[in-house]
């Protein structure tokens, strides 16, 4: 479990900085035969894909989906219970539902209420539709759930 884990963290830390281009035109968009859209779905499912760990979780490019099927595999855990490599879905408008989804690459931080995660389609701009993969610190009330897959 600690080498995926440290792989998955590996193989998302080497994304950083990654930038797409007009129109959410993207390489994630492209292996997921899905380009042109909201990809930060997608990317999770690229990196589980490139550690050979995609058959830990569904692929999907909507959270919503990716949610839903976490329930039936009883796979969340509670959002103070995050660790590195688990799946951290967002609700940052608080409409009820994920909107946004990252790699948690640090246990959650008890101290500050936060986590440490690497997502795509993020961005300064916009934390839900943005433009590259970056590196945030999120926290835990933008949580609205956390899957922890069985690597």
């Amino acid at each position: 479990m600690v080498g995926a884990v440290n792989q998955i963290v590996l193989i998302a830390k080497k994304e950083l900085g990654y930038r797409e281009g007009d129109n959410n035109d993207n390489k994630y968009g492209v292996w997921f035969n899905l380009n042109n859209q909201p990809w930060c779905a997608i990317f999770v499912c690229w990196v589980l894909d490139k550690c050979q760990l995609s058959n830990r979780l569904i692929k999907s490019a909507g959270c919503i989906e990716i949610e839903k099927w976490a329930k039936t595999k009883g796979i969340i855990v509670n959002p103070s219970l995050t660790k590195k490599g688990d799946l951290v879905l967002f609700d940052f408008h608080k409409v009820g539902k994920p909107e946004h989804i990252g790699i948690a690459i640090e246990d959650f931080n008890p101290k500050t209420k936060t986590v440490v995660t690497i997502e795509g389609n993020t961005g300064d701009s916009s934390r839900t539709n943005g433009d590259g993969v970056y590196q945030r610190v999120r926290q835990l009330a933008d949580i609205r759930s956390v899957i922890h897959p069985k690597y």
